[in-house]
């Protein structure tokens, strides 16, 4: 029986430099980080001036802005990511959110 792992990187488990044989070992720690720093899902509740839609507006707004300049969606998705956290540790004022999400 094959792991997905094998599923997935199967014709390149021959070639050394692609490094696959510590996938399952790399995909186990990550599923582990994650669940130790992902942000609370509830963070939204401390922001005074901005709410969920809001975030949701900068969200399509950046969405728009990475198809206009044809970013990955890998980019996009980091960008959230680090939008969510940031907005977890600190208070943005409406005004300053768009500059949140453009840096």
């Amino acid at each position: 029986m094959s792991t997905k792992t094998e599923e997935l990187d199967g014709e390149d488990m021959t070639d050394p430099v692609r490094a696959v044989g510590d996938t399952e070992a790399l995909y186990s720690y990550y599923r582990r980080e994650e669940t130790v720093y992902a942000v609370n899902p509830c963070y939204m509740r401390k922001q005074t001036d901005i709410s969920y839609e809001t975030r949701e507006t900068l969200v399509d707004w950046l969405v728009g802005v990475s198809e206009r300049w044809k970013l990955g969606m890998p980019t996009l998705y980091l960008t959230v990511a680090l939008i969510d956290r940031f907005l977890e540790r600190k208070c943005v004022s409406r005004k300053k959110l768009k500059l949140v999400g453009v840096t």
